[in-house]
């Protein structure tokens, strides 16, 4: 009985210490961490960089619903700036005709995609976003979105059938409306870091 009082002292102290969730202005080292407790996600992983465009960190799982890649961006001080996740369908990685997606980053309380933002963000984030405000969508390379919370910036982008989605969650202090710029010059030289 005390080994398990004990035990559970020592979560208790260890949950207060740790971060809940992953979240953007967290430092590099707190993400690892909480990468590292996460019952699904595998642990972090750092990408040797090729271009500047690339994550610091990545990770995945894989879901019944298809592949999961969670990628992670550093400021220049190490601190997370923005988090991205990118989902593809089981049929997409078959090459299955008439592949279809079954998660889509819009505000639906009860979708998919709301039960996958709250396993990774928690409630706090997925509330953010589900109250969060449309700045601005584009259709020019599939369907691309900005939203302005009150905690974060997100981002959605959807391709043909959600066979291709992403959702990031970007700190506040990366400017939206520069984060909307690079976009726009992007689009110009087909460029591949949205």
């Amino acid at each position: 009985m005390k080994t398990k009082l004990l035990g559970f002292i020592c979560l208790f102290f260890l949950g207060m210490t740790q971060p809940v969730s992953a979240e953007p202005d967290l430092s590099a080292q707190e993400l690892l961490q909480w990468s590292k407790r996460h019952l699904l996600l595998q642990p972090f992983q750092v990408v040797e960089k090729l271009d500047d465009s690339d994550p610091d960190f990545v990770s995945g799982l894989t879901t019944r619903l298809g592949k999961i890649d969670y990628q992670v961006y550093l400021d220049p001080n190490e601190v997370v700036e923005r988090e991205r996740i990118q989902y593809r369908p089981a049929c997409f990685e078959a090459d299955s005709p008439g592949c279809q997606g079954q998660i889509h980053f819009d505000r639906a309380p009860d979708s998919n995609a709301s039960r996958l933002i709250r396993l990774l963000w928690g409630e706090k984030v997925l509330n953010d976003f589900l109250n969060s405000q449309l700045m601005l969508s584009d259709t020019v390379s599939g369907e691309k979105r900005w939203y302005q919370g009150q905690l974060f910036n997100y981002e959605t982008w959807h391709f043909h059938n959600d066979v291709n989605a992403h959702f990031a969650v970007v700190s506040k202090g990366a400017g939206q409306s520069e984060r909307i710029q690079q976009y726009q010059a992007c689009l110009q030289t087909q460029c591949r870091s949205f």
